[in-house]
Protein backbone atom coordinates (compact mmCIF):
# COMPACT_ATOMS: atom_id res chain seq x y z
CA UNK A 1 0.00 0.00 0.00
CA UNK A 2 2.98 2.27 0.63
CA UNK A 3 3.94 2.60 -3.17
CA UNK A 4 0.07 3.61 -4.26
CA UNK A 5 0.31 6.01 -1.91
CA UNK A 6 3.55 7.73 -3.51
CA UNK A 7 1.60 7.31 -6.28
CA UNK A 8 -1.15 9.37 -5.58
CA UNK A 9 1.26 11.81 -3.81
CA UNK A 10 3.00 12.02 -6.93
CA UNK A 11 -0.21 12.57 -9.00
CA UNK A 12 -1.48 15.23 -6.74
CA UNK A 13 1.73 16.96 -6.97
CA UNK A 14 2.07 16.88 -10.77
CA UNK A 15 -1.47 18.19 -10.75
CA UNK A 16 -0.71 21.43 -9.10
CA UNK A 17 2.58 22.07 -10.64
CA UNK A 18 1.43 21.46 -14.06
CA UNK A 19 -1.60 24.10 -13.36
CA UNK A 20 -1.32 27.03 -16.38
CA UNK A 21 -0.23 30.02 -14.43
CA UNK A 22 -0.16 33.72 -16.20
CA UNK A 23 -2.08 34.90 -19.01
CA UNK A 24 -2.18 31.74 -21.16
CA UNK A 25 -3.81 29.71 -18.19
CA UNK A 26 -6.01 32.56 -17.93
CA UNK A 27 -7.41 32.26 -21.30
CA UNK A 28 -7.48 28.79 -21.23
CA UNK A 29 -9.73 28.82 -17.88
CA UNK A 30 -11.56 31.66 -19.15
CA UNK A 31 -12.11 29.34 -22.37
CA UNK A 32 -13.34 25.95 -21.08
CA UNK A 33 -15.78 28.06 -18.65
CA UNK A 34 -17.13 29.80 -21.86
CA UNK A 35 -16.97 27.57 -24.70
CA UNK A 36 -16.69 23.70 -22.73
CA UNK A 37 -14.26 21.49 -22.25
CA UNK A 38 -13.33 20.86 -25.74
CA UNK A 39 -12.32 24.71 -25.98
CA UNK A 40 -10.50 24.80 -23.44
CA UNK A 41 -8.45 21.37 -24.16
CA UNK A 42 -7.65 22.92 -27.90
CA UNK A 43 -6.21 26.27 -25.91
CA UNK A 44 -3.86 23.93 -23.46
CA UNK A 45 -2.32 22.09 -26.51
CA UNK A 46 -2.14 25.28 -28.58
CA UNK A 47 -0.05 26.39 -25.59
CA UNK A 48 1.44 23.54 -24.86
CA UNK A 49 2.78 23.14 -28.47
CA UNK A 50 3.87 26.57 -28.66
CA UNK A 51 6.20 26.19 -25.30
CA UNK A 52 7.59 23.16 -27.20
CA UNK A 53 8.36 25.12 -30.17
CA UNK A 54 9.97 27.84 -28.05
CA UNK A 55 11.70 25.33 -26.04
CA UNK A 56 12.85 23.14 -29.30
CA UNK A 57 14.76 26.63 -30.56
CA UNK A 58 16.58 27.06 -27.23
CA UNK A 59 17.98 23.80 -27.36
CA UNK A 60 18.56 24.60 -31.05
CA UNK A 61 20.01 27.83 -30.19
CA UNK A 62 21.78 26.59 -27.49
CA UNK A 63 23.57 23.64 -29.12
CA UNK A 64 25.00 26.12 -31.92
CA UNK A 65 26.61 28.20 -29.42
CA UNK A 66 27.97 25.26 -27.67
CA UNK A 67 29.77 24.35 -30.91
CA UNK A 68 30.96 27.60 -31.87
CA UNK A 69 32.69 27.55 -28.10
Amino acid sequence: MEQGSYFIRGLLIGLIFGVPAGIIGILTIKRTIEYGFFAGVVTGFGSAAADLIYGFIGVCGLTAVSDIL
